[in-house]
């Protein structure tokens, strides 16, 4: 018994006597005053001048008109001018397209014949009225026999506008079988081909001028003050307050130049971007936990297992020489 005890009580004395030689044969540090270092400075004298701010920004160039050619009636492409290719040049005016137009030109027929007969009608029923009022005077025709030939003659009348109407409806159709360029300019996209049918409504090409173009310019807002851009609620620019441009573009290995002015603002921040930066903060921050979680689980973990190691090693030591059937057991539940 006093031999178990002794054994422990001597691996104790010694770690304290190893610890207590440590601490006494310790160097200690003795503190130094820090010698400041010069710093070399550069001095020049302000002189007040006027300078000219540069805000420097890239965008993409589009054209200021762009439209989609779109035909007002339906009917098979039996011509298309050899302009309307991607890339093809037009000027403003040029035919285009052209619609089968034979339905268009049997429907004027029909219109116009729809009118004659009305106009006969109408003429027909005035004849009659003109004579009814006359008998009614001679008291050889009744008061209802005169209504009568009047509301022939009003019924003849609204059928006579009606059919004028038809048949300039029908010839306005006739015309829109052609296609005619609303500007100069060029085809960016074509989705139709001769033969195709085309409804009403159903766009056959994109064309945009070639005239003026206009390019959207991204500016930061601290640098919005270098511009000086009077703030508008309508986004248009005052002739007098329109900042100048210069645009600059690399094509075909040459440096290109031209001058514009800014001649209006979209009145609202970029809010594309806006959302973008604060996701990209959300993901950051989620990030961040996400390694602060593992981190600290890594931590925990290496806590355990030395608290369970140092555990092991101090009862391996001390209790070896009293039982195995100790050491058997606490295996047992580590494993369980």
């Amino acid at each position: 018994m006093i031999r178990t005890l002794l054994i422990p009580l001597g691996i104790l004395a010694t770690f304290i006597f190893g610890a207590a030689t440590l601490m006494a044969t310790a160097p200690t540090l003795s503190p130094e005053p820090v010698k400041p270092t010069p710093l070399t400075v550069r001095v020049i004298d302000a002189q007040p001048q006027t300078l000219t701010l540069t805000v420097t920004s890239q965008g993409t160039v589009k054209p200021l008109t762009e439209s989609q050619l779109i035909p007002e009636v339906s009917g098979k492409i039996e011509w298309m001018s050899d302009s309307l290719v991607v890339g093809g040049f037009f000027t403003e005016g040029e035919e285009l397209v052209r619609v089968e137009s034979l339905d268009y030109e049997t429907a004027v027929s029909r219109a116009e014949a729809a009118l004659l007969r009305a106009e006969a009608e109408l003429e027909h029923s005035k004849f009659e009225l003109i004579r009814m009022r006359s008998l009614e005077e001679r008291k050889l025709a009744s008061r209802s026999n005169l209504e009568n030939a009047l509301r022939m003659y009003r019924v003849n009348t609204a059928a006579q506008l009606d059919a004028a109407a038809n048949l300039k409806q029908a010839q306005e159709n006739l015309k829109r079988t052609t296609l005619f360029a609303p500007f100069t300019g060029l085809v960016r996209a074509k989705s139709v081909d001769i033969g195709q049918f085309v409804s009403r409504g159903q766009p056959i090409a994109t064309v945009y001028a070639n005239s003026s173009v206009e390019v959207r310019l991204p500016v930061a807002d601290r640098q919005l003050a270098f511009l000086n851009i009077p703030p508008t609620q309508r986004g248009e620019l005052p002739l007098q307050s329109q900042p100048s441009v210069k645009l600059t573009a690399n094509y075909a290995g040459q440096q290109l130049q031209w001058t514009g002015t800014i001649v209006r603002t979209e009145a609202e921040i970029d809010r594309y971007h806006e959302e973008q930066t604060v996701n990209t903060l959300l993901l950051t921050m989620a990030f961040l936990y996400d390694i602060f979680f593992v981190f600290g689980t890594c931590i925990c973990l290496f806590d355990f297992f030395f608290a369970v190691f140092a555990n092991f090693f101090i009862f391996f030591v001390i209790t070896i020489p009293i039982s195995i059937d100790i050491i058997e057991e606490f295996f047992l539940l580590i494993a369980f």
